[in-house]
């Protein structure tokens, strides 16, 4: 063991010190950046499933509720909605959030099974969740050659996207992520029961997966002149729109869409989230740049218009801009989700690069600015 660990030691100094050099080349890494992550990714990512092996003695898993310290002690806060869902229901009332005697029915956007699952096993419902999201893509080996679907699920594994989430961004969202692939290949595929059975199984999981995959659904079945998308769609709907039956009841129909507006951002007054001018022109720029030269160049390559992606950087603008109903990370899994779908589908290799580069952006970008090496 102690000759494993002096092995690693030096692996990680000399791998720090390449990092060290290509930091202070500044403009070079930046320019370089896909190629670098290309080589760092992968081993931040082996190093940190490493350090992970804590977790293999399945004790206290409810005292790691993220990867790092600051969002760790943010994300307590689902500790304390979870702990009160469970003591009082949604049509209880809180004492111990807001200022006392807060009414749990505005909760209508968590998923109880994701959220107390979370609550319970903290990091280990996110790793199951999106290294799941993983292994769900090789339901297109049915469509595709293996070997193509494993280069590109490898590709989405040691991209800095799917690092971020899983070591950084994501909570208990994570496991309605994990069957978003299916929703994608059932609506591609026109395999509208698969899509009714991920859909629904992913609402247990997050409001935000089927508000997004019913958003998309709709489109497709316009674009398609099929209603089997809507179809398949409306269970998930169905059992979502159960979540806001106490909120009806304690407030009436006219306070619950102005409670629901207030959520989504729709409206000025007593918003719960605003967007900052700065944030809007570093990220959505940059995000809107390199989704959109994979959107440009697959329409190049493939002749292929894909109307889910467009929509999916609409909904990315309206988020950033206008109506903020999820958080970031959401909007990147829902990116990778439609990219690598368009990936697997087309089978063409000349676009491997213009999908690293979509999957791989700045990790400083998507969640890491307090580390030194921001850039990997």
């Amino acid at each position: 063991m102690g000759r494993i660990k002096s092995f690693q030691r030096k692996i990680e100094k000399k791998f720090d010190n390449f990092t060290a050099r290509c930091r202070r080349r500044g403009f070079l890494a930046l320019l370089f950046c896909p190629i670098l992550t290309f080589v760092s990714t992968p081993v931040r990512l082996v190093q940190t499933l490493w350090n992970c092996r804590v977790l293999a003695h399945g004790k206290d898993w409810d005292t790691y509720p993220n990867f790092q310290a600051y969002l760790s002690l943010s994300y307590l806060f689902y500790w304390t909605l979870a702990m009160s869902l469970h003591r009082y229901g949604r049509e209880g009332f809180a004492p111990n959030m807001g200022f006392g005697n807060y009414p749990l029915a505005r909760c209508f956007h968590y998923s109880l099974p994701s959220l107390y699952a979370y609550w319970r096993t903290g990091v280990i419902s996110i790793l199951l969740g999106l290294f799941g999201w993983l292994l769900t893509h090789l339901v297109w080996i049915n469509e595709s050659s293996s070997m193509w679907v494993f280069l590109i699920v490898g590709l989405a594994c040691i991209s800095t996207i799917f690092y971020a989430n899983v070591f950084g961004q994501q909570n208990y969202n994570a496991l309605g992520w994990l069957f978003f692939p299916l929703v994608i290949y059932g609506m591609l595929n026109g395999h509208w029961p698969l899509q009714a059975i991920a859909l629904l199984l992913a609402s247990f999981g997050s409001f935000t997966v089927v508000f997004l995959g019913a958003i998309l659904s709709t489109i497709h079945a316009i674009n398609i002149t099929n209603i089997g998308p809507v179809l398949a769609a409306l269970p998930a709907v169905a059992k979502l729109l159960t979540h806001f039956i106490p909120l009806i009841r304690q407030k009436g129909s006219t306070s619950f869409l102005l409670t629901f507006a207030k959520a989504l951002g729709i409206t000025e007054k007593n918003v719960k989230y605003k967007r900052g001018p700065g944030l809007i022109k570093s990220s959505l720029i940059y995000f809107l740049i390199i989704y959109g030269q994979f959107f440009v160049i697959n329409y190049l390559l493939n002749h292929h218009f894909s109307v889910l992606l467009l929509v999916g950087m609409i909904i990315l603008v309206l988020n950033f801009t206008h109506i903020r109903f999820a958080d970031d990370q959401s909007m990147h899994m829902l990116i990778i989700s439609l990219i690598t779908a368009i990936m697997l589908k087309s089978q063409n290799p000349w676009l491997i690069p213009s999908y690293w580069i979509a999957i791989s952006p700045l990790p400083v970008m998507v969640g890491f600015p307090s580390m030194d090496d921001v850039l990997f």
